[in-house]
């Protein structure tokens, strides 16, 4: 009777991963597109990914593996995770507007959402594939949504509202009017106020300024390694304080660091057997 009980409980647990639901979202900003996928469960999950994406965020451990021109990202197992990356390989530029583009490398069912740009419309007469959409707004932007999606690829055409449109001159007319007053205000304003209290507020908004520019397109635990070293004294820290006070994991913190020197906001400073992690003042 127990190892009848243990056998349906692994039949149970298979059944349960194979048919594990798979949400796929897209978010196009511009030329560059956000892409979530969301797993309940996998099993040797080799999932390609674009040439151009740097450094994805996995919520589990993985593998990057290189063949050729193909990348992919290796999973053993795990439920309840999620892959993250932006990439500039969806969107292509053409006469008839825009063209997003995405194959599909799971051969799985998928519940797939895709949000447009702000600015962004579908091109009448254009082409979107598969027909089986459903179209969405969350009032400011063009969502489609496909329900246990399998096809080999989803190709949308869209372009941008006209420039000349009359409704969006107006508000862009009113927009500036109202920043020129505002604009005007702050310097009659800023005039009345003591030189130190100008420097103060000056000092404040450069450092603003530079912690938004630094974390700009970042990853959230780049965010938090690049905000952290920010914060301290000399712009720069050891790794093993950095992975203790974050709560990175050694090898994660490795990566982030990695990608982070790619996009040279970091600089290495070995010491023996580590590393001092400073923060580039150039950038």
């Amino acid at each position: 009777m127990k190892k009848l009980l243990i056998i349906l409980f692994v039949a149970f647990l298979f059944l349960n991963l194979a048919n594990a639901q798979i949400e796929t979202k897209y978010y196009i900003h511009e030329k560059k597109v956000l892409v979530e996928y969301y797993f309940d469960g996998v099993s040797n999950l080799e999932l390609r990914i674009p040439y151009d994406v740097d450094e994805p965020e996995v919520s589990l451990d993985y593998e990057i593996e290189e063949n050729g021109d193909s990348r992919f990202i290796k999973i053993n197992s795990g439920g309840n995770f999620s892959i993250k990356y932006i990439t500039e390989s969806m969107i292509d530029k053409s006469k008839k507007g825009y063209y997003f583009t995405s194959k599909n490398y799971l051969n799985e069912l998928q519940n797939v959402k895709l949000v447009l740009s702000e600015t962004a419309i579908l091109v009448k007469d254009g082409i979107v594939f598969p027909l089986d959409y459903a179209l969405e707004t969350d009032g400011r932007s063009i969502i489609l949504k496909w329900k246990n999606y399998n096809e080999s690829q989803i190709v949308v055409n869209y372009e941008f509202k006209g420039k000349n449109d009359f409704i969006y001159y107006v508000i862009f007319v009113f927009v500036f009017l109202v920043f020129f007053i505002y604009s005007i205000f702050q310097k009659r304003r800023s005039k009345q106020e003591t030189k130190k209290t100008k420097m103060k507020q000056s000092s404040e908004k450069i450092v603003k300024k530079k912690k938004e520019f630094l974390t700009k397109n970042l990853f959230e635990e780049e965010k938090k390694i690049v905000e952290y070293l920010f914060a301290k004294k000399g712009k720069e820290a050891w790794t093993k304080k950095i992975a203790k006070e974050l709560e990175i994991s050694k090898v994660k913190l490795s990566r982030k660091l990695k990608s982070l020197e790619k996009k040279e906001l970091i600089k290495k400073i070995p010491y023996g057997n580590e590393n001092k992690i400073r923060l580039l003042k150039k950038r």
